[in-house]
């Protein structure tokens, strides 16, 4: 509510109103006086610009009354004496302008010979050299000059700026960057790495500021920042980066004044005011360059002020949620065919524009100023978003009025359309649906309700039960349309986590749990959100929350049309479909080789298979044979199942449901790995040492097709003293059903002699293969995740009309091997044994990438880029990892992460890249097109090479000819971001799944007793660092459960725990909502290395 309306009631009804309206009001009093005193936002006054309708010449035309659309706040320049005249002239174009474009790579000579620093004397020069209005944060009026000098250059601490949409990052702040098999994080668009005098953008909660990055210390970055002081921060604060801002030069002027080492972690946040020290004259160089960035940036924004100010109107889609890079968007909003041209001055002025709006755009803090990525709400879900706050504040206001109106007269009657209404009636009927349900199950503090009181019978497939309530209670009834907008705004809020802290928006969630009047004594957060919407049956008690993470896009969870849409579409189009083989003249029947198949029981449908060839006459040489099921000769990239492929990016599977991206209806019966069925097949033809010597790739056609489970295959093929590690199984619930192999009318039960002999040679070759990739520097973590299964919970999606209850719960099981760093080498070897299938694809993956890149085809290339501050790589696996690997048969995993950061972050590009963490020099994707959208870009790449060379009777070996492909290099390195992004996000997806699965199973073990649990747990320490001041990270041996260790912050305790120690905990807390487990130190059972 805005200031001078809050004065003029807290003058109108005095003590003595309130006391006599308290025992009349009662909980309504309390709901207002909790929160009426909405957050401040600096960047948006209550009333302003989001209340603008949008001028028709920028988007559809829209009815005031019913339309809210988000915008940038709006900048206002002063003109009096203490500031400057508006600069008029357009955005420039000229690349002599300013010197400020996308960096062309080292290797490429720039237009202009000019350094940085004289690029931008001759453009101050060019301007009004007093011209120093600043853009203001602020949207009431007054004397708003120099506001942004002061956004920029206040040190954290100045609340200045409100800290930008984040998407859910709780779940997998734990996560290290473990692999598995072949899998390396891939989330980077363009530069993976920062480098010294680089610009960059930090942000961290409300507080932003512009600095140039200095070097790291382990985890801790270093920066000179605008103010002329050094901070200390982690990198992940980064928004955005200008690469070579500086010269190197210029930053080795000031190490000498700045700290030479890590500074202590309780320290972190308040480095801003320890980091005096560094003279002016050392510095002033670089101070002077970024306040000119700051000008050129400034310049930008007021040339295009109001295309910038209606960024959503112009970007944003109807229906579709959006994600587009930060150069994307630019380029619609500055009218800029070529992003090329874009200046950083330009981006950032966008940028900034864009984060600072309330709803609408949203950016991913753990990765943002590396992918460029804005995900962009569709104007439907934004108005939904707008109606809703109206209708509460209308509800508001309706309080306000029975408490300060002093006549005796009722209020007029309103109907059920007015805002004030729909909020009082939707209060009323949850409220009676929450006391419903606590009568089956109790309230916690979890984030999720407690299990069913009653539990069903395992007599039928599923063990619970849906109850429509209004059967039961008729005053309740059905969720009408408008209280089905309520409930989406509290997804948005709860669910999703879509409102920042800072927003007007995020106040009203907690407003809405007051007044239902239910959860005295709880905190109104979200979690507490998220447990009312599976009190009102909306929510199942168990629900899986990464559902609704916005860019999973999965159906019946977000507003996400177009996707239900093209798989509609896609579904539609397989009524009558006939496939045709588009390389049908060209495959080789492979008659009579068996191929193997081996794959997890619960696998749906079959990706690839391997098989050996001996050559005639040479026992020191063979062909070892990947054949990938291959769907894209069948279908194009515009065909409806294609597009609704693109749209989902790969295949999500969770312990808990499944989307395909690929029907079932298509892949089980026509592409699947089967006796007979087509494939392409990358072949390596290698020597005993497992050194490539020649590789092909071909269309072909299997006949000869075995099915096996990996546990069969290492049973079969391990040595007689192998040994497996102990295995963790926690089960709540009825007994699970058993495993079902979906390829299990070839399902080989036994291995006659000449089979085992041809695996054995394979498992050789692989070995021998796995031995080279480690020669070149290559690491395969050991780290094994419990793994969840869900079973007899159908039919509990999100219920936003029938108001349900839910009786039963459902039963999981958690599996596990115990986790060892150095579990011995008897247990080694039968590990070594399942790395037959990870090496072989990996294989695949090389041969690929080198068939590619020797015909200069475009692809989605994985590789990794070093970190030169950071150290040599090798040098630390010679000097530390291969003495371990010696001793152990294996290394730590804390020295494991620390040479994969040594080793470089995973990104991807169009053209080969090497790959340090796999030991290769060129890498991609390539088996799994049943279920990954980038190998079916690989597969339709190399398909129509392959037409092309059979066509024309020439090889394209050591050439360039582009003509013959689906995609073009643009079109590739366009698709990239999107697909590392998506891809990234479904990994994370995954893990977080079974984290959340694995914790509700402890959750019902510890707390309600469903299952014995240890008294206390062995934990490995692997974080290095204390997380949130307060804790640091583990994994425990039984279950391999993640989860941290309390300690308090200035316990001695933080100084104790290292890195590689046992310690004994006991469990403190389950977070469900957050994922999260906290256990109590209790004592350190053994240290691994000496305290340093």
């Amino acid at each position: 509510m805005e200031p001078v309306r809050r004065q003029i009631y807290e003058r109108a009804i005095g003590d003595q109103v309130e006391r006599k309206l308290k025992a009349k009001l009662g909980h309504a009093i309390q709901l207002w006086k909790g929160s009426v005193t909405e957050p401040k936002s600096p960047i948006v006054a209550p009333g302003g610009p989001l209340h603008r309708t949008p001028p028709s010449r920028l988007g559809p035309s829209t009815n005031a009354s019913s339309r809210y659309t988000p915008r940038t706040p709006a900048r206002q320049y002063s003109t009096n004496a203490s500031s400057e005249p508006v600069l008029e002239d357009a955005f420039p174009t000229s690349s002599n302008e300013l010197h400020m474009r996308h960096d062309p790579g080292p290797d490429q000579p720039r237009k202009d010979s000019m350094d940085i620093r004289e690029q931008l004397q001759l453009w101050q020069q060019q301007q009004d050299a007093t011209a120093k209005s600043n853009l203001s944060p602020v949207t009431n009026g007054g004397n708003n000059a120099g506001l942004l000098a002061r956004y920029i250059t206040s040190a954290p601490g100045d609340d200045l700026v409100a800290e930008p949409a984040q998407i859910e990052s709780q779940s997998y702040d734990l996560d290290p960057p473990f692999c598995n098999d072949d899998e390396v994080m891939e989330t980077n668009e363009g530069r993976p790495l920062i480098l010294p005098g680089d610009l960059v953008e930090m942000r961290n909660g409300r507080h932003t500021v512009l600095a140039i990055y200095v070097r790291t210390f382990a985890r801790q970055a270093q920066f000179y920042s605008i103010q002329g002081k050094w901070i200390h921060k982690l990198v992940r604060h980064l928004y955005f980066t200008v690469p070579r801002f500086v010269n190197i030069a210029e930053v080795a002027k000031i190490l000498q004044f700045l700290p030479q080492e890590e500074i202590a972690q309780k320290d972190l946040d308040q480095s801003h005011q320890l980091g005096a020290g560094v003279p002016r004259s050392a510095g002033a160089t670089m101070v002077e360059k970024m306040k000119d960035f700051v000008h050129a940036s400034n310049k930008v924004y007021r040339a295009h002020a109001d295309r910038i100010d209606h960024a959503f109107d112009l970007v944003a889609d109807e229906k579709q949620l959006q994600p587009k890079t930060l150069s994307e968007i630019a380029s619609t909003i500055l009218q800029i065919p070529d992003p090329s041209k874009i200046t950083y001055p330009a981006l950032w002025a966008v940028h900034r524009a864009l984060i600072q709006v309330e709803i609408g755009f949203r950016v991913d803090h753990r990765d943002h100023w590396q992918t460029g990525m804005f995900e962009i709400l569709s104007k439907k879900e934004v108005h939904l978003v707008m109606t809703v706050r109206q209708w509460l504040r209308e509800y508001q206001e309706r309080l306000i009025s029975q408490v300060t109106d002093r006549s005796s007269e009722k209020p007029k009657p309103t109907d059920d359309t007015d805002g004030a209404t729909v909020i009082a009636n939707f209060v009323s009927k949850t409220r009676r649906i929450v006391q419903q349900s606590r009568k089956f199950r109790p309230l916690t503090a979890s984030g999720y309700i407690s299990t069913s009181s009653i539990q069903l019978e395992a007599k039928q497939r599923s063990y619970f039960s849906l109850k429509d309530v209004a059967t039961m209670d008729k005053a309740v009834g059905h969720f009408h349309h408008r209280e089905t907008c309520i409930i989406r705004f509290l997804e948005l809020w709860a669910a999703r986590r879509y409102f920042r802290s800072a927003s007007t928006l995020s106040a009203m969630g907690p407003m809405l749990l007051r007044a239902v009047g239910m959860y005295e004594g709880f905190e109104l957060d979200e979690s507490m959100g998220y447990t009312f919407l599976q009190e009102i049956g909306v929510l199942a008690p168990w629900e899986n929350r990464v559902a609704f993470n916005t860019r999973l896009a999965l159906p019946q969870y977000n507003f996400d049309d177009v996707s239900e849409g093209l798989l509609a579409k896609a579904e539609m189009s397989l009524t009558d479909w006939e496939p045709k083989d588009s390389m049908e003249h060209l495959r080789k029947d492979w008659k009579d080789l068996e191929v193997f198949c081996v794959d997890s029981a619960r696998a749906q449908e079959i990706d690839d298979g391997f098989s050996l060839e001996k050559i005639e006459g040479d026992e020191t040489h063979f062909w070892v044979h990947v054949h990938v099921a291959n769907p894209t000769a069948f279908l194009t990239p515009e065909d409806p199942v294609s597009q609704y492929a693109a749209r989902l990016v790969e295949s999500i599977y969770l312990p808990d449901r499944s989307y395909n991206m690929l029907s079932p209806a298509i892949t089980q019966r026509h592409f699947s790995l089967h006796k007979d069925r087509p494939a392409l097949t990358f072949s390596a033809k290698l020597n005993l040492s497992g050194e490539i010597v020649a590789t092909t790739v071909t269309p072909s056609i299997v006949r000869n097709v075995k099915f096996f489970t990996p546990e069969y295959l290492v049973q079969q093929l391990a040595p007689d003293d192998a040994e497996s590690s102990p295995v963790s199984i926690l089960t709540v619930g009825h007994s699970p059903p058993p495993n079902v192999f979906y390829g299990k009318k070839n399902l080989s039960l036994t291995l006659d002699d000449s089979q085992r002999k041809t695996l054995h040679k394979l498992l050789e070759l692989g070995a021998a293969y796995h031995g080279q990739l480690l020669s070149k520097g290559a690491i395969f973590a050991r780290f094994f995740y419990p793994e969840a299964s869900v079973h007899y919970m159908d039919n509990s999606l999100p219920f936003r009309r029938v108001i349900r209850r839910i009786e039963g719960d459902p039963t999981i099981s958690i599996q596990t091997a115990e986790f060892d760093p150095t579990p011995g080498r008897k247990i080694l070897a039968a590990e070594a044994t399942g790395m037959l299938v990870p090496n072989l694809m990996i294989l695949a993956g090389e041969v690929a990438a080198r068939w590619t890149s020797e015909r200069g085809i475009p692809m989605f290339y994985r590789g990794t880029q070093r970190n030169p501050e950071l150290g040599s790589a090798s040098e630390y696996k010679k000097n530390v990892l291969d003495p371990l690997i010696e001793k152990h048969g294996a290394p730590p995993p804390v020295e494991t992460l620390r040479y994969m950061n040594l080793a470089g972050r995973g990104y991807s590009s169009p053209d080969p890249v090497p790959h340090q963490v796999l030991g290769t020099d060129a890498y991609t994707k390539v088996t799994s097109p049943l279920r990954r959208y980038g190998d079916m870009l690989a597969h339709w790449q190399i398909e129509a090479v392959l037409r092309h060379e059979a066509e024309t009777g020439k090889s394209l070996f050591g050439k360039r000819d582009h003509s013959c492909l689906p995609f073009s290099r643009g079109q590739v390195e366009k698709i990239i971001p999107h697909l590392s992004v998506r891809e990234a996000t479904i990994s994370q997806a995954k893990r977080a799944s079974e984290i959340h699965w694995t914790l509700q199973a402890l959750y019902r073990a510890h707390e309600l007793k469903e299952a014995v649990l240890p008294e206390t747990f062995e934990i490995y320490i692997w974080g290095d660092y204390l997380w949130a001041g307060e804790s640091i990270a583990g994994v425990t041996k039984v279950l391999g459960l993640q989860c941290f260790l309390s300690i308090p912050r200035e316990s001695a305790l933080a100084d104790e725990i290292m890195p590689g120690d046992w310690w004994e905990g006991k469990i403190a807390e389950i977070n469900l909502y957050q994922r999260k487990v906290w256990m109590t130190p209790i004592r350190l059972i053994k240290r691994t290395k000496a305290k340093s």
